[in-house]
């Protein structure tokens, strides 16, 4: 049989490893959000480069004249960001 005392020792040791599994949780998820929203911002971020490589050369062809050559990239440029307006001018 438990003793009183024993019993309030138990149950408080319970309490802090709740809290702690808690504490736990909230940081586990707090660093999934973060890791989603570097992965997202690396992907972002080397499509944009891709974009604006592809945007470049074919402003370089067109002021050399080579037209067709120009529009595939830009059309490719626009594949991959249909909802930029620099690129749709």
């Amino acid at each position: 049989m438990m003793r009183n005392g024993s019993l309030i020792s138990t149950f408080r040791r319970a309490q802090r490893i709740a809290s702690l599994n808690d504490r736990i949780s909230t940081s586990l998820y707090g660093l999934c959000a973060v890791w989603m929203i570097v992965v997202f911002a690396a992907f972002s971020f080397v499509n944009a480069d891709e974009v604006g490589a592809k945007n470049r050369k074919a402003n370089k062809l067109y002021s050399k004249g080579q037209y067709e050559e120009a529009l595939k990239l830009y059309d490719d440029a626009l594949l991959l960001d249909p909802s930029n307006g620099k690129l749709k001018m």
